[in-house]
């Protein structure tokens, strides 16, 4: 038993030695004979290329954003592996891109430089494992990886049994012209496939939150500023994100680790058209019908912590979620100084209100904030909430949100009021560790 042990540790540090640049123990016995068993421990060698390559890019990740963080790893996986893979997909790109015979395919691929076709596949499949890579979850890249890395080593074994080796007496491989045996099938199989099936499940809400919870920052048209500016002038902005986005919302939190939920209040019984800011106006008689849409967005979710502003038209809503709500001034819409309770007719006619309008990203209302302000104190309550919990609920005003957005990068400051938050809007913002990710699509209004 120790013996057949002994003997089957051999073949996976021949396989080592050939796969990779890892340096194995000088009692290594190699041989020709040897190496053409080593087939079946290709997916397990896989693994451990995998498993260095995850773990470089999970450290990657905690201080550096998803595209230099993967940009590293593959860097690391080349060094790993001495650009073995990539040597041979330039060879075998090379050869039948610029040989029109067998043996001119065969003289091609076994010439040590690289010609165009190989320089042009190399970058193209670089560039397609980066962009595929940082367009999936970040937090479910490792597990991804090692799943690909160890499926992607079953089946050049599999060729190697139902082909026949191209050479005649020479070649790299030469070793494999026996094929393979079906005691090697099954290892091949088990150790390829099984850390596949670990994470399939991971992969597939990967997937899932890659197509169905699609980030908010799209580009979208530059929308001037206008009456409409804080969402007041007309109650026809209310929530009417639909069925299929409230799954999509529920289904998405149920699948992230950490995330900051954003909810904004719902009606206020402010009349129409007035600008009341920071003014602690009531919610609106209407709230009983208006907030079961809310929370059925939300339901399922347990929240570590649930923030809010301290006006009532937001600790009402906030109230629902928790017995513990934690009023937070940070959270308080824009402060519209001597403008709270005038109309914003009035306010967009005359002369201050006009020049504001034209630069209220910097400028601010007379006795009030600018919208810079807001930032800084949407970006504060961001910087004090991290690590306190992983599951987070604020909720809050659309000038704030909107101004978190801004903030993390997600969204422009002179189009992001363009981007409709109606009453009762929920924004689902994603903590990873190359930072936050909107995974709910927000309408241009």
């Amino acid at each position: 038993m120790r013996k057949a042990i002994r003997k089957e540790f051999n073949l996976f540090l021949n396989a080592l030695m050939f796969f990779t640049r890892i340096p194995c123990p000088r009692f290594t016995e190699y041989s020709e004979a040897i190496m053409s068993k080593t087939l079946r421990y290709y997916p397990l060698t896989g693994l451990i290329v995998a498993a260095i390559t995850a773990g470089v890019l999970w450290l990657a990740l905690l201080v550096m954003p998803a595209p230099v963080a993967v940009t590293i790893a593959l860097t690391v996986s080349v060094l790993v592996t001495g650009a073995f893979h990539e040597d041979g997909l330039a060879d075998f790109v090379d050869g039948f891109g610029g040989g029109w015979s067998r043996e001119r395919i065969l003289e091609i691929m076994k010439d040590s430089r690289i010609g165009t076709f190989g320089t042009i596949a190399l970058i193209l499949l670089f560039a397609l494992k980066i962009f595929a890579l940082i367009s999936l979850p970040v937090e479910k890249l490792p597990a991804i990886i090692i799943a690909a890395y160890c499926v992607s080593r079953v089946f050049p074994s599999l060729l190697v049994k139902t082909s026949v080796y191209a050479r005649r007496n020479e070649g790299k491989a030469f070793f494999s012209r026996n094929g393979v045996d079906w005691k090697s099938i099954v290892i091949i199989s088990v150790t390829g496939f099984y850390p596949h099936g670990i994470v399939q499940l991971q992969i597939c809400d990967s997937l899932y939150c890659s197509f169905s919870s699609l980030p908010c920052s799209f580009p979208s048209l530059p929308s001037p500023p206008d009456r409409r500016l804080h969402g007041r002038h007309s109650r026809c902005d209310t929530t009417d994100y639909g069925t299929d986005l409230l799954s999509s919302i529920n289904s998405s939190a149920c699948i992230m680790d950490e995330f900051l939920c954003l909810v904004r209040h719902t009606r206020t019984a402010m009349s129409e058209g007035i600008c009341y800011g920071q003014t602690d106006t009531d919610v609106a008689d209407t709230f009983c019908s208006e907030y079961p849409a809310v929370v059925s967005q939300l339901e399922g979710i347990e929240f570590d912590l649930v923030y809010s502003s301290p006006l009532k038209r937001c600790l009402r809503l906030a109230e629902l979620f928790s017995n513990n709500v934690l009023p937070d001034s940070r959270l308080l819409e824009v402060n519209f100084g001597h403008w709270e309770g005038v109309r914003w007719d009035d306010i967009f006619s005359s002369p201050d209100g006009k020049k504001w309008f034209s630069d209220y990203i910097s400028m601010r209302c007379p006795g009030g904030e600018s919208f810079i302000d807001l930032q800084q104190r949407a970006w504060s309550f961001l910087q004090d909430i991290s690590g306190k919990g992983k599951r987070i609920l604020a909720v809050t005003h659309a000038g704030l949100m909107r101004a978190m957005l801004v903030s993390l990068g997600l969204e422009e400051a002179d189009t992001v009021f363009g981007k409709k938050i109606p009453f009762g809007g929920v924004v689902m913002l994603e903590k990873t560790p190359g930072g936050y990710i909107c995974r709910t699509k927000l309408e241009p209004r």
